[in-house]
């Protein structure tokens, strides 16, 4: 026996020496730097730690940015929570560092290492703390118990289904690298996985992550176990690709995430216009190694090839990578891709529903007029219902158009429905369809759709946030605070996260702390006025009327130059009192059909119109659902 040291917080062990965790004698898997991470918190106890002390402790011969510490942060909460049914342990201290805020105690323990079968370590610890208890009379009854159960575990263990077998069901298709990691070209590697994700997504038993949640993981280093660990899948196929000469070469693996196992490996090198048969290839040995059973459908939907042009395919491409950049001016420069993809190949369905989801994002994220653009949307998806009737994402873009642009609640709620029913694993639709259900009201209903999206994409900050506002909009402002706060983690500069936790300090009457977040949102937002729009309200309501006319006055300068959403103008004076101005600029958002006004029931901001005459012609003309 040799003396050990272990950390016991909640229903945690920390064996520092053994370096693992339990709960409650259960092995809790963490990667090596979120161990270090946890140890540097519980060794402290209940002190904040600051992050130059951890990127210290954590990272000591490396030099790394705050982004690796709040990922490695967001994985470590992520894992401890999943084992604790959502209780809160590490707290984020704004400006200073990270905290444990559950109770710890040390214990130095005795340990004894029993071999069984050669497949099995037993450790007992027993705290030398324990007062009036002897070594010699408990060890052995609960060393006894402890090998009946691990006799137990291993028995069920062994009869879990085989590799290949069909048990491995969740996929993630890491973007592809470069072969040559000095010729970069990020449009054909992340176009090589949306078009596999795009096929293999198609299939109902199993769970593909898109590829907003794996375009993060496209760094020459990134490790794809821990990045098939992060998204919670099964496997992760990676790979790498360059074209040149008019050839192209391509290397594949998929591999377990659990133990690294390599299931499949595969190696290409063919003309460019052959990289859909490489494609085919990809698609066919992923199903076979995970030993998929497809319905004739789903063998005929996993061969055809949703386009045959390479030309149409590689604007295609470029358009993905603009468009996920999530600026006005890339959404912009995606569209014009999406449109010469389309004109290249008319039955392109992947091209038209980008081009669609590009129109109808930018009233939403942008501050653009509605009409136009979900006018072009719902032309655009309209024609890809034509060419694909079970297009998932074409109801869950049509959803969107009916949602924001229409006001017809009804039809969106069936578009979304419908698009579950044909990819009960589009993360987007879950979010989507969660977004109209914390609109209009039906807030369990909103949390459960989006508990479902970020079951699928754990890790992006749109559906963390949106979640976070979720929460907001049901009047749940600590659970809100507590979901934006994890997003700023995941990304400190995601400026929808600060605004909305402007709005919950706000709404807290915590106006400093709301100021400070409106104004960190207007530094990251993208020509979205809204920030600039609750900073002017928050004047109005501290009485600061000259600096809330003021910014009044501003938005109504830039809405001669470019488009602004009449609620936003509409919210500084509400903000100020000034109901007859706050309903004429309402008026003026039903006659825009202003995507803003379709939080009319949600936002406690109008609560002081409700009463008046003017305001309830505003409500008839949204329509919105009591």
């Amino acid at each position: 026996m040799t003396p050990t040291t272990t950390y016991f917080f909640g229903p945690f062990a920390l064996d520092i020496g053994r370096r693992t965790l339990l709960r409650e004698g259960k092995p809790v898997a963490l990667t090596p730097k979120a161990f270090d991470l946890l140890a540097a918190l519980v060794k402290r106890g209940g002190v904040v730690v600051d992050k130059e002390t951890i990127l210290g402790e954590v990272w000591p011969d490396t030099v790394v940015d705050e982004g690796s510490l709040t990922f490695q942060i967001s994985a470590l909460r992520k894992a401890l929570s999943e084992q604790t049914g959502g209780e809160r342990i590490i707290a984020t201290i704004p400006g200073r560092g990270y905290q444990l805020v559950v109770p710890v105690r040390e214990a130095e323990a005795m340990e004894m290492t029993i071999e069984e079968r050669g497949i099995t370590t037993l450790t007992y610890e027993m705290s030398q703390r324990e007062e009036g208890r002897s070594l010699r009379t408990l060890v052995w009854p609960l060393a006894l118990v402890a090998v009946a159960v691990i006799l137990v575990v291993f028995a069920v263990l062994s009869r879990r289904p085989p590799v290949g077998s069909g048990a491995d069901r969740s996929l993630a298709v890491l973007p592809f690298k470069p072969i040559v990691g000095s010729q970069r070209d990020e449009a054909l590697e992340l176009g090589m996985a949306d078009a596999l994700i795009a096929r293999i997504s198609s299939l109902q038993d199993v769970t593909v992550r898109p590829l907003t949640a794996v375009r993060r993981y496209r760094g020459l280093e990134d490790d794809p176990l821990a990045a098939g660990r992060d998204l919670g899948v099964d496997s992760v196929l990676d790979g790498s690709i360059h074209s040149a000469g008019g050839r192209v070469r391509v290397v594949a693996r998929l591999l377990r995430v659990t133990d690294g196992r390599q299931l499949w490996q595969g190696k290409f090198e063919v003309a460019d216009a052959e990289i859909f048969g490489v494609q085919d290839a990809i698609s066919d040995r992923i199903v076979g190694a995970l030993a998929l059973e497809l319905t004739p459908d789903e063998k005929e939907r996993l061969e055809r090839s949703s386009t045959t042009s390479l030309e149409a395919y590689r604007a295609y491409s470029i358009g993905r990578l603009h468009m996920w950049r999530l600026r006005g001016d890339e959404i912009d420069e995606a569209i014009g891709h999406f449109k010469r993809a389309i004109e290249l190949d008319p039955t392109y369905t992947l091209a038209h529903a980008a081009l669609g989801d590009c129109y109808a994002m930018l009233p939403i994220s942008q501050d653009r007029p509605s009409k136009p653009n979900f006018d072009e949307a719902r032309k655009t998806i309209e024609r890809l219902i034509a060419l694909s009737p079970n297009s998932a994402d074409a109801y869950a873009i049509r959803g969107g158009i009916r949602f924001w642009g229409e006001w017809d609640w009804e039809g969106a709620e069936a578009d979304y429905r419908r698009a579950l029913e044909l990819n009960p694993n589009h993360s987007l639709a879950h979010l989507r369809y969660a977004h109209l259900l914390s609109n209009i009201g039906r807030h369990d209903e909103s949390a459960r759709e989006a508990a479902e999206a970020l079951r699928l994409e754990p890790l992006s900050a749109l559906l963390n946030g949106l979640a976070g506002m979720f929460r907001l909009q049901a009047k749940d402002y600590e659970g809100a605070i507590r979901q934006l706060e994890h997003t700023l983690e995941i990304e400190p500069d995601f400026w929808i996260a600060h605004l909305n936790l402007g709005k919950c300090y706000e709404l807290m009457q915590r106006y400093d702390l709301a100021e400070e977040h409106y104004r960190s949102a207007l530094e990251r937002s993208d020509k979205n006025n809204e920030p600039l729009s609750m900073i002017g309200h928050l004047h109005g309501l501290r009485g600061q009327r000259a600096e809330a006319e003021k910014v009044a006055s501003q938005l109504i300068a830039i809405s001669k130059e470019r488009y602004v959403p009449p609620t936003k103008i509409a919210l500084i004076y509400a903000g100020m009192g000034d109901h007859a101005k706050a309903i004429e600029w309402l008026g003026k958002g039903c006659a825009d059909r202003d995507v803003g006004m379709t939080f009319l029931n949600v936002n406690p901001r109008w609560d002081r119109l409700r009463g008046d005459p003017g305001f309830a012609a505003i409500e008839r003309c949204v329509g919105l659902p009591r």
